[in-house]
């Protein structure tokens, strides 16, 4: 019977341990946040056939990143830590479309509210795709 009980108590705080690294994900406040609604150039109304994906870079880095689409086909949010002036370069691609030509995009820090702990900076834009 003891060792039943150690045993569930092991796994038990395996378990919670798990999901305090999986959890801990935090949100590197202040951030920067990009929205991009995607539109079909053919067809504008109804969205996106498939995920879109936005692949985006910091101005002077060779590092790229593909963030797909959340919730939807055809809005996809971009976001990372903001601790000064930051531009980005954007694309967005989606399967059986042509790739979108490349965008900027300039956030300035001092829209940022440094007493607000969880400050976000948002910028919006629409990209029109059309069929391969």
């Amino acid at each position: 019977m003891f060792r039943i009980v150690v045993v569930l108590l092991t796994t038990m705080s395996l378990v919670a341990s798990c999901r305090k690294e999986e959890e801990s994900d935090e949100v590197p406040w202040p951030v920067w946040i990009l929205r991009v609604t995607v539109r079909d150039g053919d067809n504008p109304n109804p969205g996106m056939p498939s995920c879109a994906h936005v692949v985006w870079s910091y101005q002077g880095s060779d590092e790229t990143h593909d963030w797909g689409c959340r919730e939807t086909n055809d809005n996809v949010k971009v976001w990372d830590h903001i601790s000064g002036d930051t531009r980005i370069f954007f694309h967005v691609e989606c399967d059986g479309f042509s790739p979108s030509t490349e965008y900027i995009v300039d956030y300035d820090y001092a829209r940022v509210d440094t007493t607000d702990p969880q400050e976000e900076v948002i910028e919006s834009r629409t990209v029109t795709l059309y069929r391969i």
